[in-house]
C-alpha cells in the first residue's frame, strides 16, 4: 500500500487487470500514474527507488525441477511478480 498523499506508479503491461480498492484510495489520497515504456531517465529514478527501499515486489520462489511449470504459467498470465528458481 502507498503511504497517505503516495504515488503508485505502474510501469510495463501486466498480463491481467489491476483493481484498486477505491475507498483505500480515496482515504489516503492516492495518485496512479502508469507507464507501458519509459525513458533512460525514468530507469534511473525507479532504480534509486529500489535502491532506497521504496518499492516491494511479489517474489514466489520455486524448484528448479519446477521450471517447466513456472514458464506455463508466466505464458498463460498466472504470475503476478516475479518467480526465482531455487538451485539445489
Amino acid at each position: 500500500m502507498c503511504a497517505l498523499d503516495g504515488t503508485l506508479l505502474a510501469v510495463g503491461l501486466p498480463a491481467e487487470n489491476i483493481c484498486f480498492p477505491p475507498i483505500m484510495m480515496a482515504a489516503a489520497e492516492v495518485r496512479i500514474q502508469a507507464s507501458a515504456v519509459g525513458t533512460r531517465q525514468d530507469l534511473r529514478e525507479v532504480l534509486a527507488m529500489a535502491a532506497a527501499g521504496k518499492i516491494r515486489c511479489r517474489v514466489a520462489t520455486r524448484s528448479l525441477s519446477e521450471a517447466n511449470k513456472a514458464l506455463d504459467q508466466l505464458r498463460t498470465g498466472q504470475v503476478s511478480g516475479r518467480i526465482v528458481l531455487v538451485m539445489p
